[in-house]
């Protein structure tokens, strides 16, 4: 796509309002490609990916120390190596908060199904407050709703 891209170039810039635009769109595809490139790896040879986007190593270095910078892709760069190496901290902490997460979700839905077979077994019962005909007939001549909210309990009944 990026040989692609270089070959219709000329093409692009005769369009009289793509012009401007060009170098922008063209950063942001080449961007897009190397996150995409980098994304299902743990280590990528960089002298691999240079050649996959005909560049040089340290221009290549330079455009993922950019992405690296930006949040766009969680690496680091070794240079010893000369490879781009994945962030697996991150990926662990995620898990980790994921499974907190989902503890404190399983813990409030046992909570609440403790509390309701409790009020079950003690026959608490809570019932919406009954409407005199007085305030019915205010609420319809309101343009009210006829029913009451149901946020509104009455005492409990045993």
């Amino acid at each position: 796509t990026l040989a692609f891209l270089t070959k219709i170039r000329p093409e692009v810039e005769l369009d009289l309002y793509m012009r401007a635009h060009i170098e922008p769109v063209f950063q942001m595809v080449r961007a897009t490609a190397l996150v995409q490139y980098a994304t299902p790896y743990d280590t990528v040879d960089l002298n691999r990916m240079a050649l996959a986007f005909d560049t040089q190593p340290a221009a290549l270095q330079a455009e993922l120390a950019a992405a690296i910078m930006s949040g766009a892709i969680s690496a680091r760069i070794d240079t010893h190596r000369n490879v781009l190496q994945r962030s697996k901290t991150e990926t662990r902490d995620r898990a980790i908060h994921d499974a907190l997460v989902q503890g404190q979700a399983s813990l409030d839905d046992m909570q609440a199904n403790l509390m309701r077979l409790s009020m079950t077994r003690d026959k608490i019962i809570f019932t919406a407050p009954r409407m005199r005909a007085t305030d019915a007939e205010l609420m319809a001549a309101a343009g009210g709703a006829s029913s009451p909210p149901t946020d509104v309990f009455s005492p409990l009944e045993f």
